[in-house]
Order: C-alpha cells, then structure tokens, then sequence
C-alpha cells in the first residue's frame, strides 16, 4: 500500500511540475506578445476583411518587434481617440505613429527614435518656379492649392491661413491638384502628407505640364507604449532595434516598397494614392 501510494506521490508531484512548466511557458509566451494599435490610412496601414495586413509602419514594426525578441499583433482602432485611450488604460501595449510633447510623455512611454519622418509634400509648376524653394515662404508668388492631411494641420493650417490660399481639396482626391494645375488654376500644391509613387526632387510632365516634387519640412512620429515598467524596458529594447534596422537599410528598403514606385507617366502620378 504505501510503494502504491509513493507512486501516486510521485505522479502527483511530476503532474504539478510539468503544470507549472505550462503556465510558466504560457506568461513568458503571452509576456513576449505585444498588442500595437494604428490607424487605417494607406499606405502607412493596410486593411483588409476588417484585418491589419500589411502597410508601410506595420512592416516597419514588425522587422524591429522581431529584431527586440517580441511578436506583434496590429488592431485597426476606428479613431485616435480610440487608439490614446485603450493605449492609457493597458488595452495596447503600443501605438504607432503619435507625435511627440512634453504633454503626452507624462501619459505614454515613447520609444526614443522616430519611426518616421512625414514630410511636407509640395507639388510646383516649373514654369512658376524654374528654381528650388527653400520654404513655404517662396509660394506667396503664385496660387496655392492645399491637400489637408492628417499629419501636419497644425504646421500649415496657419500658413495657409495667413496666405489666403484659393483652394482646399479633399483629402482623398489628390488628383483634383494636378487638374487645377493643367487649367492653370493653381501654380503649386502643398500637401501634408506624403502621396505614393511621387520621388523628392523628381520632375514629370502630364499633358504639356512640367510639374517638380520637393519636401519642405518633416516631423518625426514615434512608437508610444502604455506607461509602465515594463514597457519601459520594452522601449528601450525597441529603440536599439529601430537603431539597427535603419542603419542596415532595411528601414529604407520598406519605405521604397510602398513609395518609389516609379509611375508610367506624370498624369498617373496620383491615381496610386
């Protein structure tokens, strides 16, 4: 009875231990998961049947997620104050793409290097400007139309304003620029956020129109985490990764994939976006 009952004892115990090798490998596993936050806007986030598959900072994200040791799932949030909130709460662990201030450190825990640069896209007719610009400034000479964006607003809204640009576009028909610019109606576009297949500095030509592409400005946006300990270490771990992927040029060679495709011709240039 008792070498039964030893052997009961012995089973018991290695059940036990192999149930606390379980839960220990299920935290360590769910530890190493990471639940990202973004917002739908192409070609930064791709969404497809209601999932996150693809888009230019999820793949950016991924790269370094693994590089840090970690796994990431993306969800696509409905809004940014969707996003901020289920981020302060502990709902994510990350968010991708939020600007910087002091204000917002107090609340997230940021990921030291910028993800990514947004630039100030401007579209200009050679004919007006047969030379470079150096600023917003040096538009004021011709008619301006104007792209609103999600990134920048609060950089040229009040430039806009101060200028009394003639014409405001929506958002998601960027094609409308180039018509006004071929009926001569405006001799340059800003835009506040980047437009596919457009490549800084080149020149293309749409139906007798000779338009230039620049970038005037850029503002960084980060990886924010919700603020802990533990996210803090993450970050840390994070920004290394981020240092590494960008010095090794993978960070550029996932900003060409979405990017710099080159178009077939000038008048195509923004029908990709």
């Amino acid at each position: 009875m008792d070498c039964i009952w030893g052997k009961l004892s012995s089973m018991f115990r290695v059940c036990i231990f192999l149930l606390c090798v379980v839960i220990s490998c299920s935290i360590k596993a769910k530890e190493k998961e990471l639940r990202v936050a973004v917002l739908n806007q192409y070609p930064f986030v791709i969404v497809k049947d209601g999932k996150v598959t693809s888009g230019l900072l999820v793949e950016k994200m991924r790269l370094l997620v693994e590089k840090a040791g970690y796994k990431a799932t993306f969800y696509s949030m409905p809004s940014a104050g969707r996003l901020l909130d289920l981020l302060e709460r502990g709902r994510m662990d990350a968010a991708l793409s939020l600007f910087y201030s002091e204000e917002r450190a107090k609340r997230y825990e940021f990921v030291e290097s910028p993800l990514y640069m947004h630039s100030v896209l401007v579209l200009l007719s050679n004919k007006t400007y047969p030379q470079g610009i150096k600023s917003l400034n040096d538009l004021q000479k011709g008619r301006i139309g104007y792209i609103r964006g999600f990134y920048l607003g609060k950089k040229v809204d009040p430039f806009m304003r101060k200028i009394g640009a003639e014409y405001k576009m929506d958002i998601n028909k960027p094609q409308k620029a180039l018509k006004l610019m071929l009926k001569g109606r405006v001799t340059s576009t800003i835009s506040d956020f980047e437009i596919p297949n457009l490549s800084n500095g080149a020149v293309y030509t749409c139906k007798g129109l000779e338009y230039r592409v620049e970038h005037l400005d850029s503002v960084p946006s980060y990886i924010a985490m919700h603020k802990s300990s533990r996210h803090a270490n993450i970050a840390r771990q994070l920004n290394n990764a981020l240092i590494e992927i960008e010095n090794s040029g993978l960070g550029l060679a996932v900003k060409q994939k979405f990017w710099h495709q080159q178009p077939k011709n000038g008048c195509i240039a923004f029908n990709g976006s």
